[in-house]
């Protein structure tokens, strides 16, 4: 089997469309262990890009449809517009199954749980429902409102990570500051439209503790499950 015929079946197993993450899982079932390259998520990569456009479409940065099953997409991904509305879900999301990929429970706020992650919502994807008192209360509360927690089996907080589609960082930053006594990561997830934004913030003072435990994640390299895993390997240095 040729890998852009590999590719196809997996899609067409996912129902049309998936996201990297889900597409790698199945064509490596699909090909088996004697079929695969020795880096089967570059020739993915490389065999969606060779055929984009007479067999595959991008629909949202990390997320490839089938052509011919335009009926399956998920009706936020069909125009822009829309689109551009669902991308901080659409990335809590992706932190959300990343996080489950990797063995951690993961909790996001109640306030986002019915919203849209592809074909599904927000709270599909969690694992963690009600989040681990693994301190006070008061700062319970404050990591219960962070985007994305993930947890590890110690019911310890890893990793925090914020979306920042279209505020100014200080929520953000402000949360992760207030949490930052904890042996945990940061990551903030945002548009490459906002680095400069970024760069004025993290000038200031107040954040200047997080330097070294903060990592930022623009959207095209969040949508990159290899870029993903690379920062998380970070992780291991910490001890996690």
């Amino acid at each position: 089997m040729k890998q852009y015929e590999a590719v196809t079946k997996a899609l067409e197993e996912l129902g049309g469309y998936a996201t990297l993450s889900q597409l790698y899982k199945v064509v490596k079932k699909v090909l088996g262990d004697k079929m695969l390259s020795r880096t089967p998520e570059k020739s993915v990569n490389r065999t969606l890009h060779d055929w984009e456009g007479k067999l595959f479409t991008r629909l949202i940065p990390g997320t490839w449809g089938l052509i011919g099953w335009e009926r399956a997409y998920p009706k936020e991904l069909t125009k822009p517009t829309q689109a551009k509305k669902i991308q901080h879900s659409y990335y809590q999301g992706l932190f959300i199954e990343y996080g489950n990929s990797l063995g951690f429970r993961t909790h996001a706020p109640k306030s986002d749980r019915a919203n849209p992650y592809l074909s599904k919502t927000i709270e599909d994807v969690l694992t963690l429902p009600d989040i681990h008192q693994f301190s006070y209360p008061n700062i319970v509360k404050r990591a219960a409102n962070v985007d994305v927690v993930w947890f590890n089996n110690r019911k310890m907080p890893t990793a925090f990570i914020e979306i920042e589609n279209s505020t100014n960082f200080d929520v953000s930053l402000g949360k992760f500051s207030d949490l930052q006594f904890f042996h945990s990561q940061f990551y903030l997830v945002f548009p490459t439209r906002k680095k400069r934004q970024y760069e004025n913030k993290s000038e200031i003072a107040a954040y200047a503790a997080l330097q070294g435990r903060l990592e930022t994640v623009e959207y095209e390299e969040a949508a990159n499950p290899q870029k993903i895993l690379t920062l998380v390997s970070k992780l291991k240095t910490f001890g996690f």
